[in-house]
């Protein structure tokens, strides 16, 4: 189960024909006790990170314990990637990735030559930096991804890699001869 977080609780759904049922998870426990087989909905609010609950169901017949694990995370917001359009081959890339809100964030930047890089940022801070450099000219293009559990981003970049201009002689015209 993912949770987004809001001001409000994030409702856990259940399904499941029980006499009892209890959620527990550290300092919150649920206690209710339904007769009739029904989907039942749990205002819970956890703030930002994973939990671990049990699940305890039981009737007049048999018991079943389960346990389940809930990632609670804020949305992310505000993603913003800087890169340049054109570098020269050989040098060194850089790509600065940001947020301005979001829990558990991975970044990941998939380049066309194979390459991959991934950060991953509990909470939103400072921006994270990739570095990369081609070793032949021409377009490459690079995917950029941001993701938690409740929130998913991609973009597409392309860049032009071109070599460096060298080997250049530059000579005086010559002389018609008379």
């Amino acid at each position: 189960a993912y949770c987004k977080l809001d001001k409000e609780k994030t409702p856990l759904l259940i399904s499941y024909s029980v006499i009892l049922f209890q959620l527990v998870h550290m300092q919150h426990s649920l206690k209710a006790r339904y007769f009739v087989p029904q989907r039942q909905v749990f205002p819970v609010s956890f703030p930002p990170g994973i939990y671990h609950n049990a699940v305890s169901l039981q009737n007049n017949i048999n018991q079943f314990e389960f346990s389940h694990k809930i990632i609670s995370a804020d949305p992310i917001e505000g993603v913003s990637w800087t890169l340049d359009a054109i570098v020269a081959t050989n040098d060194v890339y850089t790509i600065t990735a940001s947020a301005t809100a979001g829990t558990n964030i991975t970044f990941v930047v998939r380049y066309d030559d194979g390459a991959e890089e991934t950060f991953f940022q509990k909470n939103v801070s400072d921006p994270v930096s990739f570095s990369h450099a081609y070793t032949s000219p021409g377009y490459k293009f690079i995917k950029l991804t941001t993701w938690n559990h409740i929130s998913y981003e991609v973009s597409n970049h392309m860049l032009l890699v071109q070599d460096y201009i060298k080997d250049v002689n530059l000579t005086s015209p010559v002389k018609p001869a008379r």
